[in-house]
């Protein structure tokens, strides 16, 4: 085979090579930044599902503050209604 031939095939081969060795970094590239944008959605709605749940816990929380304060008035107008009938 010809010398001048054979360096033409390698160069060929090493060109293609070089060439998938480039598309591959591109496409790891472009899936790392899909990536990256997924991530940054995911942070953004726990972020949110956080904020819905602070709200949830601070509104259960003044629910039951008010439940705790009618139950008290309920007991104390029963325990006052007991104390008048047993007189």
């Amino acid at each position: 085979m010809d010398k001048g031939k054979v360096s033409d095939i390698t160069v060929e081969i090493l060109i293609s090579i070089r060439d998938e060795i480039k598309a591959l970094r591109a496409d790891t590239n472009n899936r790392f930044e899909q990536m990256d944008r997924r991530f940054e959605n995911i942070e953004r709605d726990i972020k949110d599902m956080k904020q819905d749940i602070r709200a949830l816990v601070a509104h259960f929380e003044g629910d039951f503050l008010l439940l705790a304060n009618k139950m008290g008035a309920i007991e104390g107008r029963r325990d006052a209604h007991l104390q008048e009938a047993r007189h």
